[in-house]
C-alpha cells in the first residue's frame, strides 16, 4: 500500500478505504453529486448514503478513467434485466442503453439497478432490504 497523494489545492471531503489502499474524495466532487444523488434517491426510493457508497467504490465519484460515463459500473446484463417491461412499467421508465451519454445517465442506471435489486433480490423469492448495505 503506497502513500496516499492528496492534492493540497482541493478541500478534502473524506478519505475512503479500499482493499488496495486509501483514496481521497474531494469536497467539490461530493458537492457536485449530492443534489443529483438526492434527486435519484427520491425518484427510486434508494437511500442516499447507499448511492454515495456505491459511487465512491465504483468510480471515486466519476474520477476513475476506466469508468467513463458508467460511474456505477452497471453491466450489460443488469441493463437487460432493468429493461424488462415489469420493472420499467412499475416506475414509468423508458428503456436505457448501456452507452451512457453523461455521467448522470450512468448514475441513474446504477440507482435503477439498486432499485431493481431491492425489488427482485438475488434470488426468485423477492427483494432484499437495501437499507442493509451488507446485503448489497
Amino acid at each position: 500500500m503506497g502513500k496516499l497523494a492528496i492534492d493540497p489545492n482541493r478541500k478534502l471531503a473524506f478519505i475512503a478505504n479500499k482493499q488496495s489502499g486509501q483514496y481521497a474524495i474531494y469536497d467539490d466532487d461530493y458537492q457536485r453529486w449530492a443534489p443529483v444523488i438526492k434527486s435519484m434517491s427520491d425518484k427510486y426510493g434508494v437511500p442516499e448514503d447507499l448511492i454515495h457508497s456505491v459511487l465512491t467504490q465504483e468510480s471515486e465519484y466519476g474520477n476513475m478513467p476506466k469508468a467513463g460515463n458508467n460511474v456505477m459500473q452497471v453491466s450489460d446484463i443488469a441493463i437487460k434485466e432493468m429493461n424488462k417491461p415489469y420493472f420499467r412499467n412499475k416506475y414509468g421508465l423508458e428503456p436505457i442503453d448501456s452507452k451512457f451519454k453523461t455521467k448522470e445517465d450512468g448514475l441513474e442506471a446504477g440507482v435503477r439497478y439498486l432499485a431493481w435489486i431491492r425489488d427482485h433480490g438475488a434470488g426468485s423469492k423477492g427483494g432484499i432490504d437495501i437499507n442493509d448495505t451488507f446485503a448489497v
